[in-house]
């Protein structure tokens, strides 16, 4: 779902307020909270998720601020640790 909704925002013609949408702070959040693994996952996914935090963070939100922190902090430490693992193998 996360996908469709970032595919139908980046097809606007201007950019998008995202800010306007009713509970799009409580989305970004409950999608890190709920979904973090699947984030990590699927490139293409993290990329989506980066892109609308991106955007409301343009808008001033400091919730999207601090989960883009936390989330890109978290990718960059997860990457090496999974190529140590498959150096041990």
């Amino acid at each position: 779902m996360l996908g469709w909704v970032v595919d139908q925002l980046q097809k606007a013609e201007q950019p998008p307020v995202i800010m306007t949408y009713k509970h799009m702070e409580q989305l970004v959040g409950r999608v890190y909270y709920n979904h973090l693994d699947e984030l990590l996952a699927e490139n293409q996914l993290l990329e989506k998720y980066l892109w609308l935090l991106d955007g409301m963070i343009d808008q001033q939100s400091s919730d999207a601020y601090w989960l883009r922190d936390f989330l890109v902090h978290l990718s960059t430490e997860q990457k090496p640790a999974d190529n140590d693992k498959a150096t041990k193998i």
